[in-house]
């Protein structure tokens, strides 16, 4: 095979994600907020809750001071503990971060007072509340029977405390992912653009798409990105042939064995495309649908319809071939036969030439001629021992709202693009057949 093209292997083991650096050998930004707002949490959990509970909890009742007003002075010396931490994390993240990074540790810092201010504001209205069920309005006058209270207000308070600073911490490190996924994204989809979707890039190029994969493969939102890719897909790069994306050529693949055969089977696959490079690939889809569980590949192509005359006129020096194109979609379809979390098992079904714009023959494949891969497969395990029907295992390693990453059994990598959520193959019933003279005869007119 070409030794251009790189050959992941499957199993690579993911770097962590707080282990990457930016492009610029800094950590990213959004470890300066989780570090800020972490040390802060840890340093109030590690020094605050006995000291405070002992000294807000434990003064003599004939202090006159009730729960709640006891427990608002726990929380003012927590709120000055923590401010001292976010400013000691303030200036300890800012002595490497990027100018832009002041704002967002501010901002960070302003919600974690909320957040303790909200707390405070419930230990007044729990203890408030408390007060009046006894008949005592004024809080400070509060009866010595209240001595039950503090525990109760304080389990509230703290656990409404915690819970918001749980989903501030959760937020920007969600909001901060997005901006990285978002950013990896743009970059993958960049390469796919200026490789022709990977058919023209180079080892280098291969590599840094790999790179890219890998650290979206890192962010991926979801446990379960294979139970999550129903829909649409079209294919925008490709570490390999982008016909290897057809779960008839991954079936092939898994006829053979790993080593010597794979790579047999590589090279073959790099001589089939040689062999068709007159012709020209179109779009390729993936149409998923785990009810009822399928998935099928669109694989549209195109040629010149009419050779070059030179070769039927040997006197004519040179000569282009006529406006004239043959146009069909190769479909391939595979039952799923296993649905993981993050995989697939097919069955190869049938493949079958749909929307051909040759005429008579477009009404002979529209007909129900087809290849029917599984019926196939069963004569052969039927006749020859230890033969079985290829089961290829077809992994999902990343999926969002607009792009999905796929590998084979070897780790070859496929980015897909969401078109639609519609798990239903395309309609070619609308293509003309007639080798596209009506779109040749319609671009004439213009120039007469």
């Amino acid at each position: 095979s070409d030794p251009s093209r790189a050959q992941p292997g499957a199993g690579r083991s993911k770097r962590p994600e707080r282990l990457r650096k930016s492009n610029f050998g800094q950590p990213r930004r959004a470890d300066f907020s989780r570090i800020m707002v972490h040390f802060s949490m840890i340093l109030a959990a590690a020094l605050l809750p006995d000291a405070v509970s002992a000294f807000a909890f434990q003064m003599p009742t004939h202090s006159r001071l009730d729960a709640g007003v006891a427990h608002r002075s726990m929380f003012s010396m927590r709120a000055s503990t923590l401010r001292a931490a976010v400013d000691d994390a303030d200036r300890t993240a800012l002595s490497n971060a990027p100018v832009d990074v002041e704002p967002e540790l501010s901002e960070l810092s302003e919600e974690l007072e909320a957040a303790m201010n909200s707390s405070s504001v419930l230990v007044d209205e729990v203890a408030e509340s408390a007060a009046v069920s006894t008949g005592e309005t004024d809080i400070a006058s509060a009866p010595a029977g209240a001595s039950e209270l503090p525990k109760s207000v304080k389990a509230r308070a703290d656990s409404v405390f915690l819970q918001q600073a749980e989903q501030i911490l959760a937020d920007d490190d969600d909001a901060s992912s997005d901006k990285e996924r978002r950013a990896l994204k743009e970059k993958l989809l960049q390469l796919a653009a200026v490789t022709d979707r990977g058919q023209a890039a180079k080892y280098k190029t291969l590599r840094e798409a790999e790179n890219l994969a890998e650290d979206l493969e890192c962010l991926c939102p979801t446990t379960t990105p294979a139970r999550e890719s129903a829909g649409t897909w079209a294919l925008v790069f490709s570490s390999t042939q982008l016909f290897r994306s057809s779960p008839f050529f991954m079936a092939g693949r898994a006829v053979c064995a790993d080593g010597t055969e794979a790579r047999r089977y590589d090279a073959f696959c790099d001589l089939h495309r040689a062999a068709l490079a007159i012709s020209e690939i179109g779009q390729v889809r993936q149409v998923v649908s785990l009810d009822p569980p399928m998935l099928t590949s669109e694989f549209e192509v195109r040629a010149g319809a009419v050779p070059f005359l030179s070769d039927v006129l040997p006197f004519l020096r040179y000569s282009g071939g006529l406006p004239l194109t043959i146009e069909g979609s190769i479909v391939s379809s595979a039952s799923i036969d296993t649905v993981n979390d993050d995989s697939y098992t097919l069955y190869m079904d049938t493949v079958e030439i749909k929307g051909s714009n040759v005429p008579l023959l477009r009404q002979v494949l529209d007909s129900g001629l087809r290849l029917e891969s599984r019926n196939l497969g069963g004569l052969l395990e039927q006749n020859l021992p230890g033969y079985s029907n290829p089961k290829p295992l077809f992994r999902t390693t990343y999926v969002d709202d607009t792009m999905r990453i796929c590998r084979d059994q070897d780790g070859k990598l496929f980015v897909y693009s969401k078109l639609s959520n519609a798990t239903s193959t395309t309609d070619y019933s609308d293509v003309t057949a007639d080798l596209g003279v009506g779109s040749l005869l319609s671009s004439l007119s213009l120039l007469i």
